[in-house]
């Protein structure tokens, strides 16, 4: 028998989408893009943002690929303009001390997580406050407009919804309870439970995240993760290996145009492109590049690196209290087309990946850094993506916290440098491909029929 063609309508509820763009969006975005040229008709549900900070210009037109119902009261965003506000007002009543050059520092001797990124009282409140995550705010105006929306359009058979922000997957919970005939799809871009990052204030906050985490894996149709590692580990809590797949965050071939020439290169320059968030950890890496420049080993003239988004105070004052401002600098956030752009202008690029055990160890940037072919020097556990990058020939690698193997890897690319080695070999970044990946989402959904079942 042939399906009907209402198969192929997917709703996307998603708190992220263009044109203000984040590392949320990516994922969402290039689905849509790319589901929509193979056939299906592609409705997203997102609010009607209150960003204080301006849309990405650059960015491609995605409302084009779908059709976008933004709806009001994204109270998340309310809730932080208020808590700009609160640190802009802060900051003007709060007394400026008097600097004192010949006031000695606070010394930096561990740079472990718990000192790095001790959460204050407002991240205390705010776990004790939101369950799961203060997206919860915009969930229950999510389920009503979705229910409505789906009550008026019952030729849309398939929801998927991708996290984080994990509380938007219950929207999935509610709906596929309303309506019988939806295939619903729970896309986890991250693990949730087991996250270092995410903390819980009591014992009853861990046991309804846990609570609410089961619900979702088993309610879900199908289930989807970017890695091995994610998927493995949710296994281990239930029966759901038949409905358990693994679909990559990739890069999208579309965004990238390699200069006409080749960039020459009168300086080191190791960019890391975006925020050093939560559960990354440069402390060492730092630490080591001050005692290279003292040594000699690196001229400081001739090195810099370049973070181009939010370094949190601990590493900015890290910085200042080596006299490294000149070496290693903090940039404002590049646009996404200009951030991919200014890779190739980088002579190698820095990955930095968190420490978390059950990371996916596949950041998007990743598969990004793959089509520049860069030398790229990885920061963290060599497994996922560093395992690749290493087995390929195109990467060094070393632990956040090795002293001596983040030396020998700054090293390597001193002595590649001075050799003007800025080319790597080819990696084939084809199985990555977002074109790619959201042929393997329609497949999952919507499977090929078997000729020969279809004939009987």
């Amino acid at each position: 028998m042939k399906k009907s063609t209402n198969s192929k309508s997917m709703l996307i509820i998603s708190y992220y989408y263009p044109p203000f763009w984040s590392t949320g969006t990516i994922r969402v975005a290039k689905m849509a893009k790319y589901l929509s040229r193979l056939g299906w008709s592609v409705t997203i549900i997102t609010p009607r943002r209150l960003y204080m900070d301006p849309p990405d210009q650059t960015a491609e037109d995605y409302d084009r690929y779908a059709t976008v119902k933004r709806i009001p009261l994204a109270l998340p965003d309310v809730y932080v303009a208020f808590l700009r506000w609160a640190a802009r007002w802060s900051a003007a009543i709060k007394p400026t001390k008097k600097s004192s050059p010949s006031r000695p520092l606070k010394p930096f001797r561990k740079h472990t997580f718990e000192v790095v990124y001790r959460p204050g009282l407002r991240k205390r409140l705010e776990r004790l406050l939101f369950p799961i995550d203060f997206y919860v705010l915009w969930l229950p105006w999510a389920c009503v407009y979705s229910t409505v929306y789906l009550w008026r359009h019952p030729e849309i058979r398939n929801v998927w919804i991708t996290s984080p922000p994990f509380s938007q997957l219950l929207a999935g919970v509610w709906l596929k309870l309303l309506f019988r005939r939806l295939h619903f799809v729970a896309d986890f871009q991250d693990h949730w439970i087991e996250d270092m990052n995410h903390r819980y204030p009591t014992p009853l906050h861990r046991r309804f995240e846990t609570w609410a985490e089961r619900l979702i894996l088993r309610k879900a149709d199908r289930l989807v993760f970017i890695s091995e590692i994610h998927m493995r580990r949710c296994l281990e809590k239930g029966p759901w290996k038949e409905k358990a797949s693994v679909i990559y965050n990739g890069f999208d071939s579309e965004d990238f145009s390699p200069p006409a020439d080749p960039p020459i290169f009168s300086q080191l320059t190791l960019d890391y492109y975006g925020h050093i968030g939560e559960g990354r950890n440069i402390g060492v890496l730092i630490d080591t590049i001050a005692a290279l420049v003292k040594e000699g080993e690196i001229n400081r003239h001739q090195f810099v690196c370049r973070i181009y988004g939010i370094l949190p105070r601990y590493f900015l004052d890290l910085i200042a209290s080596h006299s490294l401002q000149d070496v290693i600098q903090q940039k404002a956030p590049l646009p996404y087309k200009e951030a991919l752009a200014a890779m190739y202008h980088s002579f190698a690029l820095l990955l930095s990946i968190d420490q978390d055990p059950y990371t996916s160890c596949y950041p998007s940037k990743y598969f990004e850094y793959l089509n520049v072919r860069r030398p790229i020097f990885v920061l963290g556990p060599c497994r996922g993506a560093g395992r690749h990058a290493m087995d390929n020939g195109i990467a060094v690698c070393a632990d956040e916290d090795d002293a001596q193997g983040i030396r020998q890897a700054l090293l390597s690319l001193w002595a590649r440098f001075r050799s003007a080695e800025s080319t790597v070999p080819y990696v084939d970044p084809e199985p990555f491909n977002r074109a790619r990946l959201a042929q393997q989402l329609a497949d999952l959904i919507e499977p090929k029929e078997d000729p020969d079942a279809a004939a009987v």
